[in-house]
Parts: C-alpha cells; structure tokens; sequence
C-alpha cells in the first residue's frame, strides 16, 4: 500500500497541476475576446474610392472622439462624438464626398487612449 501511495500522489500532483493550467489557459482566452484597452481594425478598403471603414471595441464604456484631418493637420470632420458601451465593436465610415485624392489621418480618441492611423483616397 505505501509504495503506490507515492504514486498516487504524483499522479494527483500531476492533475492538480494540469486542472491550474487548464483553468489558467480558460481565463486567459476569455481575457482576449475583451481588449485591454480599445482595439481598432485597420480601415478597409485603403487605399479607397468613396467609403472605407474601421471598427473600434473600447473595453470600458467611455465619451470618444473620431477626427479627419488632412496632412497639414487641419480638421476636416468630426466623424463621431459620443459615448460608446465597453466590449461591443462599432463600425465607422470615413466618406470621401468632395475630398480631393490624398493621404489623411483619423484620430481616434477616448478617455483611456488616443490613435491616429493613415487613410489613402484615391479619386
């Protein structure tokens, strides 16, 4: 009885290690489907015509801002202004309207971070 009850026990050890690692590894990928922070998506199409569009998750709800500005950094529009609920992804379209071809920056901005990222529009 004694010399399996090391093994037993290693045995037990070695599940007790595997259900931590598992439960663990359960933890950490339900943490990914949230961002830590925000998590914006590259603009698609870009380089574009008429319309691209991104989608920004903010993980806590928070007041957020989203920008156009051309290179000079002059603001050309204000895309959105307005509170956006934490873990829900919001898609955003930039229209090109009478925009001449060019490279312009959107700003995305909210109370815990702030991003800029490069759009193409090619008339």
């Amino acid at each position: 009885m004694h010399a399996t009850m090391p093994r037993a026990l290693q045995l037990f050890g070695l599940w007790v290690c595997l259900a931590l690692l598992v439960a663990v590894s359960a933890r950490a990928q339900e943490a990914s489907v949230l961002p830590e922070v925000y998590q914006l998506t590259p603009a698609y199409p870009n380089p574009f015509q008429t319309t691209t569009t991104f989608t920004l998750t903010v993980a806590q709800a928070q007041p957020v801002r989203i920008e156009l500005f051309n290179l000079l950094g002059q603001r050309l529009r204000l895309l959105y202004d307005g509170w956006l609920p934490g873990g829900e992804p919001r898609s955003f379209h930039i229209e090109a309207g009478d925009l001449p071809s060019g490279v312009y920056l959107y700003r995305v901005q909210g109370t815990t971070f702030t991003v800029t990222r490069r759009v193409l529009l090619i008339r």
